[in-house]
């Protein structure tokens, strides 16, 4: 015998039918199909995944590929939240959650990164209605003040 290799199953990557995934080249850049399909989910299930928590102008909870994504979602008001309401007025934290969580394989629009996860949305940032507050400044989250060691 002058060569062997081992026999094995050799099979095409999925990739998701929806129309503008090709222009996503951070998702290439990250080699996210071959990752989605190490993981066994190159079948893009629509859930599963671990929730993901966002901070931003809120979510257009309407959007085709964030339809059914929202876990829960609630506006932080001079530190207190306002459950149920996380409209965006801004489209930056849409951006944002679809980039995170937008449906795989539904034909339409893009595939986010981790598409199997629901999404908790947080609208924060004051977007066209006021001015946006750095998630860092004092007044970004509510103050938590640690208990004393002891």
């Amino acid at each position: 015998m002058l060569y062997a290799e081992p026999n094995a199953a050799v099979r095409a990557l999925g990739a998701p039918d929806d129309p503008l995934f090709g222009q996503l080249d951070g998702l290439a850049a990250i080699h996210a199909v071959a990752g989605w399909d190490g993981l066994g989910l190159g079948r893009f299930p629509a859930g599963g995944g671990v929730p993901v928590g966002i901070v931003d102008t809120g979510i257009d909870a309407g959007h085709e590929d964030l339809a059914g994504k929202i876990a829960a979602c609630a506006t932080s008001r001079d530190g207190k939240l306002v459950v149920g309401s996380c409209a965006d007025d801004n489209d930056h934290g849409t951006h944002v959650a679809g980039t995170i969580g937008a449906v795989a394989n539904n034909g339409a629009g893009i595939a986010g990164v981790a598409f199997a996860s629901p999404l908790i949305v947080c609208r924060r940032s004051a977007g066209r209605a006021g001015p946006a507050r750095s998630p860092t400044s004092p007044t970004a989250l509510p103050s938590h003040t640690p208990a004393a060691p002891g």
